[in-house]
């Protein structure tokens, strides 16, 4: 056979499949063009009905066009309805179905996918298109009637009229079919246009909203928000607010309309100051309180409007150029304005504290009773307004960040911890993080892999909070031993404050057999102190024990739980904590954490363990340490001694940059603050530094919820032990 009889064949061959065997007709082809309704949403009382817009590849002749259709649940899997649809051609090479499932409804959220096919008679016309080589489409069906809330707030009588429950909330998404283009749901690269392979839209978030990929201007979507918000006992929205004029801003009118028509308030979350200008704070202050102020539907404490200030927008500007706002906007308007910070010297000037999210103690293992406790008191104890933050879980792994942060959410089991300890700790308003900021994971809003699961839980928490009773007993500082030995012990003192009344505190201890204590209470008035000493037996088993104080005034328990870890011997004179570095960190009350900027690799120096720094995100490098919160936290000027035993391998320098009480020793409020530096000279030997610590905090505030960390610069830095002791206070 010749090349050209060669090639004749292949051409042969290739219009054979071309145009198919029967009857020599091109194969053909069908796309879904449009789908209505476009966020494929249905609303209580709405038909679920789906049209879908096909078209052909060219004019065919159809004799007994259909839509085949199978639907199935997306989280289960599990088939509901199968049916067919007739197909009406409109154009030469197109036309439209209407799709009418019939399957069970409930009062739960759901979202379906969908299979079709496409038949002319008994032909099969394959679909084409970017969601899969078939077509597998999806959408969402919201329940009707009241049966949906059957787990809603009744009207529960607060035991104090101000405690409030609020959530975050996002009114910066779009959609084509509402704002005409799509905002916000593309974070991270992604095309909402796009689908997985369970017909679900390509979003910029962990988990699939269960109203799709909607627009925060639809009507329908404000009024679906805020009924489940009412249902759930939230009683706030803290809306984000980025400018005036801008998307949010825009959004803020209807939603304030709609919110007066309902037992939910807006509140404003400010977000980030024009040019970083104090200028141009109060600019936004004044526009927002001008525009809104006497709006029925937004929050007002105290008969004036709450805005809450984000942590960003408050680094910005220096603290005294906030104190000229506040008391500028203040002769102005009436008005509350809620810092978002750790540091209580805040509520000096601003109206009460807030935390945005919790996530970086939560993840860093810190004790969330304590932050909260000291939180809540920090503002009470100025009097100003308390509040403390919850989180479902986090997970912003999907919008394409160079160091994502997960905290699972363990099936409700954190929400449910968190929720429990914000409690216990009374403050007037426990903030969720949040509604809807799908981007980050954090939302509680109904999505498809949890339905209303997170709605049913804030619903049932909230309840609990406004019924619990008032407190009565607040922590100002409180000291428990973190490491013990056999034989020995140890001094425990907790300085507490009471409302007034007769009689002593009531004090109840959980321990360990044959541990033993003997306390006391000292001091006049609402200020008291527990003073108390902790006797560990001989044989006390070496390892981790638990140990609780339970306190009890007027019908209010405060519980101080602690876990203590029994060793042979500390490595220093004094009471203290350390860690042993290694492939494997030896932790006895203080934890070494890598960040993103403070990656540390295991090492090993002629048979010593140990760890050195590593390359991160940024030129310089660290190492972090979290000093155990029932050792020393929040403290109001502790002096500590910090000692490293490191490898003096080059020429260089590191020093301690460390959590001080003083607001102006460093960055963030004293956050970062310098320690001398520690020359290293190149010996090749391991050396132990000590650096004397006069003013220490260490109240969580450095990256991932540490207290303090090694700035090493651009060399590196290998240590095997990290030790922190309080001078005068002994062991036995």
């Amino acid at each position: 056979m010749t090349n050209g009889t060669l090639r004749f064949a292949a051409l042969m061959a290739a219009l054979l499949i071309a145009f198919g065997t029967a009857g020599g007709v091109l194969a053909q082809t069908a796309r879904i063009n449009s789908i209505i309704p476009a966020d494929r949403v249905f609303y209580p009382g709405e038909d679920v009905k789906l049209r879908l817009v096909l078209m052909f590849e060219r004019p065919l002749q159809l004799e007994k066009p259909e839509v085949r259709y199978e639907v199935s649940e997306v989280e289960s899997g599990t088939v509901v309805a199968r049916g067919a649809a007739p197909f009406n051609p409109t154009v030469a090479a197109g036309g439209w179905a209407e799709l009418r499932p019939d399957f069970p409804r409930d009062s739960t959220p759901r979202w379906y996918r969908v299979d079709l096919s496409f038949w002319n008679g008994d032909q099969a016309i394959p679909f084409i298109g970017a969601e899969s080589p078939g077509a597998r489409i999806s959408f969402g069906v919201l329940p009707d009637g009241s049966e949906a809330y059957e787990w809603s707030v009744e009207q529960v009588e607060p035991v104090d009229p101000s405690r409030k429950v609020m959530a975050f909330y996002y009114p910066w998404y779009g959609n084509p079919s509402v704002t005409n283009q799509w905002v916000h749901w593309p974070e991270g690269g992604h095309n909402p246009d796009a689908y997985d392979e369970h017909g679900l839209p390509d979003v910029g978030a962990t988990h699939h909203p269960a109203l799709g990929p909607y627009d925060s201007n639809d009507p329908r979507v404000i009024k679906q928000h805020l009924a489940w918000a009412e249902a759930a006992g939230i009683d706030v929205l803290i809306a984000t607010w980025w400018g005036q004029g801008e998307f949010s801003d825009r959004a803020l009118r209807p939603l304030l309309d709609a919110a007066a028509e309902t037992n939910v308030r807006i509140s404003l979350y400010y977000e980030t100051v024009p040019g970083g200008r104090e200028d141009g704070a109060l600019k936004d202050f004044r526009y927002i309180l001008s525009r809104y102020g006497e709006h029925p539907g937004l929050f007002k404490h105290e008969g004036e409007p709450v805005i809450f200030v984000y942590g960003r927008a408050m680094s910005q500007i220096p603290r005294i150029a906030w104190q000229r706002v506040i008391q500028t906007i203040k002769s102005e308007y009436g008005v509350k304005l809620i810092a978002d910070s750790l540091d209580g010297s805040w509520a000096d000037i601003f109206d009460g504290l807030h935390m945005y999210n919790p996530v970086g103690p939560v993840v860093g293992g810190s004790d969330m009773r304590r932050i909260y406790d000291s939180f809540v008191w920090a503002a009470e104890s100025r009097g100003k307004v308390s509040s403390v933050t919850v989180i479902p879980g986090y997970d912003d792994s999907n919008i394409g960040r160079t160091a994502p942060i997960i905290a699972p959410r363990e099936d409700g089991a954190l929400y449910d911890e968190l929720w429990e300890l914000a409690i216990e700790s009374r403050p007037e308003w426990i903030l969720i993080t949040s509604f809807n900021e799908w981007h980050e994971g954090s939302e509680i809003e109904p999505s498809v892999e949890y339905g209303d699961q997170y709605l049913r839980s804030t619903a049932s928490w909230a309840a609990k909070f406004k019924a619990a009773s008032e407190r009565t007993l607040w922590i100002e500082r409180s000291s428990m031993p973190a490491v013990v030995s056999p034989g020995t012990e140890h001094s425990i003192t907790i300085d507490v404050v009471r409302r007034d009344g007769e009689g002593s505190i009531g004090m109840h201890w959980d321990l360990p057999s044959g541990w033993t204590t003997e306390g006391q209470e000292t001091g006049d008035g609402e200020e008291r102190s527990i003073v108390a000493r902790l006797f560990v037996p001989d044989d006390a088993a070496l390892g981790e024990q638990a140990l609780q104080l339970t306190l009890s005034w007027q019908g209010f328990d405060l519980k101080l739980p602690a876990a203590v870890t029994v060793v042979e011997r500390a490595p220093f004179e004094g009471a203290g904590v350390w860690v042993d570095l290694g492939a494997e960190n030896r932790a006895h009350g203080l934890d070494q954490r890598d960040q993103a900027d403070g990656v540390t690799a295991p090492a090993n120096v002629d048979g010593i363990e140990a760890r050195q720094t590593a390359p991160g995100v940024s030129s310089s490098k660290y190492m972090y340490f979290d000093v155990a919160d029932r050792f020393l936290f929040d403290a109001s000027g502790v002096e500590v001694e910090i000692g490293i035993e490191y490898l003096d391998k080059s020429l260089g320098t590191f020093r301690v940059q460390y959590d001080s009480s003083n607001p102006w020793a460093g960055p963030l409020d004293g956050a970062y603050t310098d320690a001398p530096a520690i020359r290293m000279l190149g010996t090749g030997e391991w050396k132990t530094a000590v650096v004397k610590i006069p003013d220490a905090r260490f109240a969580n505030r450095q990256n991932g919820g540490a207290d303090f960390r090694l700035a090493v610069g651009s060399n590196d830095l290998t240590v095997r032990r990290v030790w922190v002791r309080i001078p005068g206070e002994t062991l036995d």
